[in-house]
């Protein structure tokens, strides 16, 4: 065979002058001299991959013992328990009262009046709304003071007396009060109808204002037992407001009820939309059932957002607002019946 050296003719070129670029020969050539590459490199690749994983393993190792260790932890450790105090003696509340009012500066009681006020230890503060309609209703929390928007606002009042009826009987109009609640039967000089008891009747409170009872029911919780009322105020013969009273008739004064009876009567109060709005509480005095209850409402709100409290600052809050809330050993007893209940279930 001839080969092109011998016939002095020259290969076929490109039209760059070459058959391949230098850079492509000279690797072709490297290639071929070293003919443990492809074994080489792949020598290369498993002990960069090694290393990696080696690292990855050292590292990530500790790290996941570290958070399974943590979650561990957090599942073996039990939440804090929402109720957070214990009953205390009860002449040391006494005391702890009397240190909480000089802590915060208790608002002075003044304008004692026994036409308006049932006892001397409820006599009203002056920053109070009510006070111009009914000396002794008292709004708690603070008048001023911010709230987080769950939190419950009350009026605590003793029943009213006649002279006084229609002037409450309008602050609930102009608060659209949505929820009253009477925490005692009806006693001769102590606590009086002041309201339309039966369905379809009125009472004209003056310019044109109406207040119409427009419903009643025998309701029963646990053991108490009462009536619900629902109320309408017609100005000038149109609807303006409608709100709701549950009355307890055999609450007895100066008693604590029980915890379950208690906590079916809030479940039923928070069935009633508040709007915002204060809801009243009052019995005779308005300070034993009535502080009973708030403090109750109030450890009913934290169970159901979830957030810690003690009783014992719940009532001293009250307290400071509403002289000798929560009269009574047995009321005292009961609130924490009631923590206990709504904490365990």
């Amino acid at each position: 065979m001839t080969t092109i050296a011998e016939t002095g003719l020259s290969a076929p070129t490109s039209d760059r002058g070459c058959c391949r670029p230098t850079w492509l020969e000279n690797t072709v050539t490297w290639i071929r001299a070293d003919r443990d590459l492809p074994f080489k490199v792949a020598m290369y690749a498993l002990t960069f991959f090694a290393t990696l994983f080696l690292t990855a393993t050292l590292v990530g190792i500790p790290l996941v013992i570290l958070a399974i260790r943590e979650w561990s932890i957090q599942e073996s450790t039990p939440p804090p328990p929402l109720l957070q105090d214990a009953p205390i003696k009860w002449a040391d509340l006494k005391t702890a009262t009397r240190a909480k009012q000089s802590e915060v500066g208790s608002p002075q009681q003044t304008n004692f009046n026994h036409e308006t006020d049932r006892y001397r230890d409820i006599c009203p503060f002056t920053y109070n709304q009510w006070h111009e309609t009914n000396g002794s209703a008292i709004a708690f929390p603070f008048a001023g003071i911010d709230r987080a928007p769950a939190s419950p606002q009350y009026v605590a009042m003793c029943a009213p007396r006649h002279a006084h009826a229609l002037g409450v009987i309008r602050a609930f109009c102009e608060d659209k009060t949505p929820v009253i609640l009477t925490l005692t039967g009806y006693t001769p000089g102590r606590a009086e109808p002041y309201m339309p008891q039966n369905e379809g009747s009125s009472l004209d409170l003056g310019e044109g204002l109406s207040l119409t009872c427009t419903g009643t029911k025998a309701v029963t919780f646990g053991t108490f037992n009462g009536m619900e009322k629902t109320y309408s105020f017609t100005q000038d013969g149109d609807v303006v407001h409608t709100f709701t009273e549950i009355q307890i008739t055999d609450w007895e004064d100066m008693t604590g009820g029980n915890a379950p009876s208690l906590i079916a009567l809030m479940q039923r109060v928070d069935e009633v939309p508040t709007r915002g709005a204060p809801i009243v509480v009052s019995c005779s005095a308005g300070v034993g059932r009535t502080g009973t209850f708030i403090v109750a409402h109030q450890i009913k709100q934290h169970v159901e957002r979830g957030e810690p409290f003690k009783v014992n600052e719940l009532l001293l809050d009250l307290r400071v607002q509403r002289e000798g809330a929560v009269q009574k050993e047995a009321q005292y007893a009961t609130l924490f019946e009631v923590a206990e209940q709504l904490t365990q279930t």
